[in-house]
């Protein structure tokens, strides 16, 4: 059974209508993906302290099977 490890990146954006900011965000998208991270989800929302939209992503990439056991939860 593969098991899995997650980490999640966000981004602030005034729109991923700019180009550059759209090319910023694929970058580090390509970057995680070269260490094996494979994006599963994402989710935009505008964060209200700081009057701006964030770009929440969520990654996924198997666990080697030599590594560490379940963490503990809930300490």
């Amino acid at each position: 059974m593969t098991k899995w490890k997650y980490m999640t990146a966000q981004f602030v954006t005034t729109g991923l209508g700019d180009q550059a900011q759209a090319e910023k965000v694929q970058e580090n998208m390509n970057a995680l993906g070269l260490y094996g991270w494979e994006l599963v989800s994402t989710n935009l929302y505008h964060n209200h302290d700081i009057t701006q939209d964030v770009l929440i992503m969520f990654f996924k990439k198997p666990v080697q099977e030599d590594g560490p056991g379940a963490p503990r939860l809930g300490r």
